[in-house]
């Protein structure tokens, strides 16, 4: 190739790549694209940012009679729930527990109940035996006084015996209500929840 061919080819090449350069500037210039819509009635989506904290209009605290460890869970924070639907289970085994210990504590109770009338009644029989004797001149005064303060010892302590045998029925009574270890939803009237606040 000839010195003069080179240049003529590196002209041409010149030319042509000035001329595509030209063209692609004089294409942009013709201004902004945008994008057509047809008129239509639509749904304007508006979303709002904003920060602060929700409070509810009235809070309720549940708490169950009995102390355990929850097996179930019904229900998430925020469900609704109607009356009587059971909210959580507890774990009965500990309440279960305490229900046969106080049974045994009651019936050593009743057992002990037993025990002073029984001892009443033989104090009774000997004061009756002791005054038949003293009218008959075997005994003494002292000896009847004695058997008669036995009989009133007696009759405390046959007492006292009968009011720990209530106390542990009172007991025993108080823990069956635990052997039903769930917690139920309760009625709320709606106007009394808004006034609770």
């Amino acid at each position: 190739m000839s010195r003069n061919l080179k240049i003529l080819v590196g002209a041409i090449l010149v030319v042509a790549v000035a001329g595509a350069t030209t063209i692609q500037i004089l294409r942009s210039d013709r201004g902004v694209e945008v994008r057509v819509e047809t008129v239509a009635v639509r749904e304007v989506v508006s979303t709002i940012t904003a920060i602060g904290q929700i409070r509810a209009r009235s809070q309720v605290n549940i708490s169950s009679e009995v102390m355990g460890r929850v097996v179930d869970l019904a229900v998430e924070e925020g469900d609704r729930v109607e009356e009587g639907q059971i909210l959580l289970r507890i774990d009965p085994r500990q309440v279960e527990a305490s229900v046969s210990r106080a049974g045994a504590s009651l019936s050593q109770a009743e057992a002990q109940v037993i025990q002073q009338q029984a001892n009443l009644d033989q104090s009774e029989r000997e004061l009756s035996r002791l005054h038949e004797l003293r009218a008959g001149g075997v005994v003494t005064e002292q000896e009847v006084e004695t058997a008669d303060t036995r009989v009133q010892v007696q009759r405390a302590n046959l007492s006292s015996s009968q009011h720990g045998a209530e106390q542990a029925r009172a007991a025993v009574t108080g823990m069956l209500f635990g052997l039903f270890p769930a917690v139920r939803a309760a009625r709320m009237d709606p106007v009394a929840a808004l006034l609770y606040e």
